[in-house]
């Protein structure tokens, strides 16, 4: 590993506060990554436009140059951590620390000229934030985005697709599309200052004319819609549902589920792929910055 402090004497200060060439990825040598990395146990500091970067010293900020460097993921399952770059005497490294639960930091973080950095150890400085899906991994997937960078952010793609042919539901109780669980997007969120946009699209039929038909986003929840979601009234066909959300989600780990709701009359189905999947197809979609 090759690091070093770049002139010194001429970058000693705030100037190179907020220099930080590098992004986060659970692949090596790929600082963004397009396709789906799941089960990734090391969470790689990685060169995006640069290799530099400015770390407190505890007096001065210090520009550091440094090669890709490399921390396992937090131990355990469904733990959301914070990953930080410690100046550590001038021999930098990354390290970890586990957040109290999904939504709360057990250490906060505060500002150092502008910089965000560990309360209590203005030398770390925070890079960002990731949640483990199973035992000491990482997944970064188009259903799972639990790797988030707060640095050199780029918008990532969510989608997820209900495979099923078609199902029956004419209830006017709100539930996750298909009763199944895995019809959301999941994800995390360090610093909530970027909107989070999600989409629905579905169709559904009932034989009974004028019977209202819902799909909606549910954040973090599976019983209550939010964002858009208006509702549609049964005609002499299958007709199509849309449903969005765009909002702040505030930070850790959140979910936006697809959710479904009918007017208890007559029989209402809801379409998958309804057998030609190259032709139709339901499902949820959104961005995240992460």
């Amino acid at each position: 590993m090759a690091y070093g402090t770049l002139n010194a004497d001429l970058v000693n200060g705030i100037g190179s506060s907020g220099i930080n060439g590098f992004r986060l990825t659970l692949t090596t040598a790929t600082p963004v990554t397009t396709a789906d990395v799941s089960a990734a146990g090391t969470i790689y500091m990685t060169p995006y436009t640069s290799q530099v970067i400015g770390l407190y010293d505890g007096s001065n900020w210090q520009l550091i140059s440094t090669a890709q460097m490399s921390v396992a993921a937090a131990s355990g399952t469904n733990q959301v951590f914070d990953i930080f770059l410690d100046y550590n005497g001038g021999t930098p490294q990354l390290v970890t620390l586990d957040w109290t639960n999904d939504t709360t930091r057990a250490t906060a973080l505060v500002y150092q000229d502008g910089v965000l950095c560990k309360t209590g150890d203005l030398q770390q400085r925070y890079l960002g934030t990731a949640r483990t899906k199973t035992g000491s991994q990482v997944s970064d997937t188009i259903a799972f985005r639990h790797l988030w960078n707060y640095y050199n952010r780029i918008d990532k793609d969510m989608y997820v697709e209900e495979p099923a042919n078609s199902w029956t539901y004419t209830t006017a109780t709100i539930r996750q599309a298909n009763a199944n669980t895995a019809n959301q997007l999941d994800f995390v969120i360090g610093v909530d200052e970027d909107v989070v946009k999600a989409n629905v699209y579905t169709t559904a039929y009932n034989g009974t004319q004028n019977v209202q038909l819902v799909v909606g986003v549910g954040l973090d929840s599976t019983t209550t819609m939010s964002g858009i979601h208006p509702k549609g009234l049964s005609a002499t066909g299958a007709m199509t549902l849309v449903a969005s959300h765009n909002s702040h989600t505030g930070i850790g780990r959140h979910y936006l589920a697809w959710l479904e709701h009918s007017q208890a009359v007559g029989s209402t189905a809801w379409y998958g792929d309804d057998n030609a999947p190259t032709i139709a197809q339901s499902g949820i979609t959104g961005i995240i910055r992460c």
